[in-house]
Parts: structure tokens; C-alpha cells; sequence
């Protein structure tokens, strides 16, 4: 009995851990953390591209509440995000759309992953989204 309670309440909890992550990484259920996300870097990226984001790109991170302004600091997550922005430009100059499409890329797991260190693909899970998450789950 104990093997099979546990079993079920396993189960069960994955799904539902599961239907929670889904649901705030979905860009189309409004109110997910990954809408907000790509709707913010679709609303910063072209009004401020000129102000911020020309001579700044990774300043659209923070600003979408990717990482914090101390996570920025970290030359391991600068590296990514650089990795990022340079995968999506494509030899060209900054643009938004560049920078709009890198955001994209770390918060939709459909859409092209982002590369660690060794080149291999690697999807990355925001804070915001944990938090969002959790909340969710109660």
C-alpha cells in the first residue's frame, strides 16, 4: 500500500508541477510569465533601442526582468547573453529585432536554444518564472 500511495502521489505531483511550468512558459495564456517577457521586449526593444539598446543590448535582460541588474555582473551569465545576441544577429549591426528574437530564445523552450559554454543547446529557466510557478502551486 505504502509503495502505491507513493507512486500515485508522484505521479500526481509531477503532473500538476508540470501543468504549472507549462502553463507560465506558454506564450499564448496571457498572464504566463514568457507572454509578459516577449511582450516587454517587443514594447522596450524598439522604443528604447536608440536611447539603451544600440550601445547597451544586454540592458533588455534586465529590463525584462531576465536577470538582475547583479546578475549582470557575472561574467559566466554576461557570456551567455552575448552568446545569445550575437547568435541572432547574424553578422549584422544591433538591431531590436535581434535583440527581441534572444529574448525569445531564453524564454520559449520552442524557440531556438541558447548555447552554454560548449556549444550544446541548453533551455534557461528565469527566476521570475520560478516565482511565478510557485505561486501558482500555492
Amino acid at each position: 500500500i505504502i509503495k502505491e500511495a507513493e507512486q500515485f502521489w508522484t505521479e500526481g505531483l509531477k503532473g500538476v508541477v508540470l501543468d504549472a511550468v507549462e502553463r507560465q512558459l506558454s506564450p499564448v495564456i496571457q498572464s504566463s510569465t514568457a507572454s509578459q517577457v516577449v511582450l516587454a521586449a517587443y514594447q522596450l526593444g524598439y522604443v528604447y533601442f536608440e536611447q539603451r539598446y544600440r550601445t547597451s543590448p544586454l540592458e533588455i535582460f534586465v529590463d525584462c526582468g531576465i536577470v538582475s541588474q547583479e546578475e549582470m555582473q557575472n561574467p559566466q551569465v554576461q557570456f551567455i547573453l552575448i552568446a545569445m545576441v550575437d547568435a541572432h544577429l547574424n553578422g549584422c549591426d544591433p538591431n531590436p529585432r535581434a535583440l527581441i528574437q534572444a529574448v525569445r530564445s531564453l524564454i520559449l523552450p520552442d524557440e531556438k536554444m541558447a548555447l552554454d559554454v560548449s556549444g550544446e543547446p541548453k533551455a534557461y529557466f528565469c527566476f521570475a518564472t520560478l516565482v511565478a510557478v510557485l505561486k501558482d502551486l500555492g
